[in-house]
Parts: structure tokens; sequence; C-alpha cells
């Protein structure tokens, strides 16, 4: 069995991967690093992925025997992504057994010329202390900006793996040469910027890096994305550029009211027309409305901005703007399902607003404030007063550290109606609890 693998499954030659940058070279140097811990972070499309696959080919070629584990931050993340991209490139002759299962998941290979089986765990990142048994000559992490820096530090104790004593003799040691590898996208000055690039030893620590145009095999359809992130904002900087970027300073500080702020023309009519709530008592409970002219373009036209509001005045606010502007649908703050279904009930068309990564709706409002032939894609009326406000001065921590966006937003700051723009906007992307969208619509 073991010769039929060898005659069918020969090494592959990793000098003739495709590389993705100019050079010809950045590519290969990041596979064939032989330092203990290297990072892979770029632009969106730059190879990460592949390029992390790679890697593991090469040391499994490289060290019979030989256990690793391929982490992602989620199994639909791993089952999606991840493990698509390792398997158009891994040599499916050298996989000896498959096991599929979720709690275990792991293929056994054998590389040609090796007569000692090596194994690949496949596995989350969800929960960290489920490793803590595990002994591995290798690790990679891809989008590792997604995995907390706890999953790294219990990780790393997993390089451990002895190699058995039928192949010391060959190997010339007791040890693999462990090794981990991190590929992803940056996420602020997090983790892995204060591992791999701040604090690096060069020594021990490789790190490397593209932008998602270095790729000359990127699909026309990533570089359509790129015009999504506004040429010049931190997202375009982080997504497209690769780099680190630290957030502070005004969190939309393309906003202007020179530019965003006009009254809604008498001649247009706005169409599927949709709402946002963000309850409150003490804090202010804020209603906005947004609709699309013929061109498109979105205008946030109607505001309710006010404190100690209870329920009577807004089902009567809701219902009654609900049947004027004929809102299609208003989407509330989701973590309030008390509201929202009592809301229901009295006949107000609403469902819970998007409440994932509050990145992901400052990227979609970013992107619609840029300028573009014609003019920005959004719009917001004088009769808004409060969000106008809010955007012009809704900002960071001004550290510009944080680990995640996220935590780099100012707290305690006036922002109910900065969160009603991002339920609007991604819930008229269709982005919202339950529906399973993979992609944004900006236009």
């Amino acid at each position: 069995m073991v010769a039929a693998v060898e005659e069918e499954a020969p090494a592959i030659d990793l000098t003739q991967i495709h590389c993705v940058t100019p050079s010809g070279a950045l590519q290969r140097d990041f596979v064939f690093d032989r330092r203990p811990r290297t990072a892979w972070i770029g632009g969106r499309g730059c190879s990460k992925t592949v390029s992390g696959s790679c890697k593991v080919i090469d040391y499994v070629q490289n060290w019979e025997g030989c256990w690793g584990i391929i982490l992602a931050p989620t199994f639909a993340q791993m089952g999606r992504g991840t493990r698509v991209s390792f398997e158009t490139w891994f040599p499916p002759e050298w996989v000896l057994k498959k096991n599929m299962s979720q709690e275990k998941m792991y293929w056994d290979i054998l590389p040609p010329g090796h007569t000692v089986p090596g194994r690949i765990y496949f596995s989350n990142a969800h929960n960290p202390d489920t490793f803590r048994s595990a002994e591995v000559a290798w690790v990679w992490m891809d989008e590792a900006a997604d995995c907390k820096e706890s999953v790294y530090k219990v990780i790393i104790a997993c390089l451990r793996q002895r190699v058995p004593p039928a192949l010391q003799n060959n190997l010339g040691r007791a040890h693999y040469p462990y090794q981990l590898w991190v590929t992803g996208t940056p996420r602020g000055h997090n983790w892995i910027y204060k591992r791999f690039v701040e604090k690096a030893d060069r020594k021990r620590v490789g790190f490397y890096t593209a932008r998602s145009m270095d790729n000359p095999f990127l699909p026309e359809s990533y570089k359509e994305l790129a015009e999504e992130y506004a040429p010049g904002t931190p997202w375009y900087q982080q997504e497209i550029e690769g780099k680190f970027v630290a957030f502070e300073g005004l969190v939309y500080p393309m906003f202007d009211p020179e530019v965003h702020v006009r009254s809604l023309p008498a001649n247009v009519k706005l169409q599927h027309v949709k709402g946002a709530v963000d309850f409150g008592t003490s804090d202010p409970t804020v209603i906005h409305l947004m609709g699309r002219d013929d061109s498109g373009r979105r205008w946030i036209f109607k505001e309710f901005y006010r404190r100690h509001t209870f329920l009577p005045e807004l089902v009567s606010t809701l219902t009654a703007w609900q049947n004027e502007y004929d809102v299609v649908r208003f989407f509330g703050d989701p973590h309030a399902k008390t509201e929202i279904d009592t809301l229901s009930r009295l006949g107000v068309r609403i469902v819970p607003g998007y409440g994932g990564l509050i990145e992901t709706g400052v990227r979609a409002i970013s992107s619609l404030l840029e300028v573009k032939a014609g003019g920005p894609g959004l719009y917001v009326t004088p009769d808004c007063p409060a969000a106008i406000a809010e955007a012009l001065s809704y900002c960071h921590d001004g550290g510009g550290d944080a680990e995640t966006f996220t935590g780099s937003i100012k707290k305690k700051q006036a922002d109910h109606s900065m969160d009603t723009w991002r339920y609007l906007v991604l819930g008229d992307m269709g982005r919202v609890p339950g529906h399973g969208y993979t992609a944004m619509i900006f236009r």
C-alpha cells in the first residue's frame, strides 16, 4: 500500500507555486521561512490562505510522522473558507483516512517516501481549553485576527510532539522543529500586531504583508469589492492595503454637512422606506426613516429623538409613520427582544436589526458617505439634527491602541443615532439576523 502511494503521489515542488507579488519572491519567502513564528497579514484576496496551505505541505513533506492543527475562528469559517482552499492544494493521494466528525475532525496522511503516517487536525478557536492535551509539531491559525489572544497562548504550549522512536535516527533529532504561522487580515493594533510586528524578535519571528492588488490572479469581483471601501479611508488601508490601522479621531471623518446634509427636493418621492429604532428610557429613544431616490441614493429624512418615551407614544409614532410613509420594515435594537415582540403584536412591522460587529455597519456607512460621480450614496436632511450632531462628534477613544475596532469606540458618548444608522443601512443591504446573507449590496 505504501509503495502504491509513493508511485502515485510525487513530492510537490513548492517553488513553482503562483506568486502574488510583482517581485515574485514574497510568497515563497513566507512558505519556506523556517523561523518558529511567521505571519502573512494582508489585504483581502492576497492569497493568504493559499500560502498557509502551501506552508503545511512544505512542513509535512519534510518532517515524517508529524502532527499539526489547522485552526479557524469558527467551524463555519473553516468549512466555507480555510478547508476549501486547503483541499484545493493538498494532494488527495497523500490522504489515507478522513474523519469528518465535528468533535474530532482530522486527516491521516502519508506523503511520498514516508512510512509513518502524520495527522492534520481541523478545529475552531471557540474554546481554547480543548487544545490543552494536544501534542503537535505545527499549527496554522487562519483568520487569526478573529481569534482571541488566549487561543494563541494555549496553542503554542501544544507544540511539543516528540519524533516517533522509529524515526529518530533517520531525522536525527528527538523533537520536531516546532512552527506556528498565522494568516489573515489586520484588525487594528491587536495581539498579532504586538507579537509579530511591534515586539517581534526577527531571529525567531517572520512577518510578511501584501496588498489585495498585488495578486495578479485576483478575480474581477475582488477588484469591484475594493471600490466599495473608499480609497484613502482607514477601511481601505486595512482591508485592501493590508495595513495595521490605529483607529482614532472621528469614526466618520468624511461626513461633511456641506456635502451630506441636504433638503429633500420637492420632486423626489422616496421608495423602499425603512425605519430603525434604538430604545431608551432615561437615554433617548431614537427613530429614523430612510428611503431611496430614483438614482438609488439613500436619504435619512425623518427623526424622533426624545428621552422618557413610553410605550403609547412609541406605538403611536411608529404606526403613524408606518402608514404615512409606507414603511416596509423597522429594524430594532437586536438586544431589545421584549420591546420588538410587543411592538410586533401591536401591528408595527419590526424585526431585530443587525447585532454583529460594529465595524460592519461603520464600514458600510463609510462607503455610502464617500463622494463618487454624482455625489455621495447617503444624504441626511436638516430634519434630523440629532443625527447630524452625533455624526460630527462620534469618535474613537483617542489612544489608538485598542485591540478591536469596537474597543476603540469611545464609551458613554452620544451614539444612539449612530446605532439606528447601522440598523438602517445594514438592514437595507440585507444584513439582518437569521437570513444568512454572505454579501452586502452597496449600490
